[in-house]
């Protein structure tokens, strides 16, 4: 399960990049895919939890619709949207280690499943290890952006990430490696 918060933003920024005509665009493309619930803001409620299948339809048919940099874009641009949201359930990190300690803490914040252990390497390189996360490669993929802008908002630089493991590729959990602060 998902908390309605991340689909609250979600639906704020296809309307503010799309209009109303995106959003039902992406609605409509979404209930060929199967999701049966509602896609506006005064329907979520923040702190329910929804399917995690939701997630994922929103996912799928926002990539197939607006395109891969779209994708990229709202994955990155996610972690600004949120940082309201974690602020009022918990301390929003002020640097990566601290990201990176609380990873698991911030995790349950917006999703009842997996967990996250975060582990500093050296001074500007981490690494989040996801476990039971997904069975579903777009959301790895949106994790993989949503991490790179949750680092670049904490430390205002450019910051590279690879998803340097993963269970569709036979390893036995999920592992982001995430470096900044490197002049990259």
């Amino acid at each position: 399960m998902s908390k309605g918060g991340i689909y609250i933003t979600r639906v704020e920024y296809v309307k503010e990049k799309y209009g109303t005509e995106g959003l039902n665009l992406l609605l409509d493309k979404m209930k060929e895919y199967g999701f049966e619930g509602k896609l506006d803001e005064t329907s979520i409620k923040v702190a329910e939890w929804y399917p995690q299948k939701y997630n994922i339809l929103f996912l799928k048919a926002f990539k197939e619709l607006f395109g891969m940099n779209a994708f990229r874009r709202l994955a990155r641009e996610s972690p600004r949207a949120t940082a309201d949201i974690v602020g009022l359930l918990l301390k929003w990190p002020s640097n990566p280690e601290e990201l990176v300690k609380m990873a698991n803490d911030y995790w349950h914040v917006f999703y009842n499943f997996g967990r996250l252990d975060g582990k500093m390497i050296h001074g500007g390189k981490a690494e989040i290890h996801g476990y039971e996360i997904s069975e579903e490669p777009i959301f790895c993929e949106f994790l993989t952006y949503y991490f790179k802008g949750l680092v670049e908002l904490i430390v205002n630089s450019p910051v590279k990430i690879e998803h340097a493991k993963c269970v569709r590729r036979g390893a036995d959990h999920e592992v982001w490696v995430i470096e900044w602060g490197q002049g990259k």
